[in-house]
């Protein structure tokens, strides 16, 4: 997918957070790891479900791997749709 400039009437983003909490245990950090190209292949899958679902123009999605602490950005999910209504349900989760 690509933008086409004038195509999109809305841009839609959300950024997931880590918290100090996990079902009412305090956390400190945690380190994220992946496998690459399956990972990249999954997040390809959830895009593509994404746009079909939801008649999306374009999408991103880009999740961190590494060491993290609470209050540090794990996940950027963006969205662009032709109409203002459609791209807020999608970027949420």
């Amino acid at each position: 997918m690509q933008l086409v400039a004038g195509h999109h009437g809305a841009t839609a983003a959300f950024v997931g957070t880590m918290r100090d909490f996990n079902e009412g245990d305090a956390v400190h950090g945690m380190t994220l790891e992946h496998y690459p190209g399956m990972t990249e292949k999954f997040l390809e899958q959830i895009s593509r479900s994404a746009a079909e679902r939801w008649q999306l123009l374009d999408t991103l999605i880009l999740h961190r791997v590494g060491t993290l602490q609470p209050n540090d950005p794990i996940v950027l999910v963006a969205v662009w749709s032709a109409h203002r209504k459609t791209p807020s349900r999608p970027a949420a989760g």
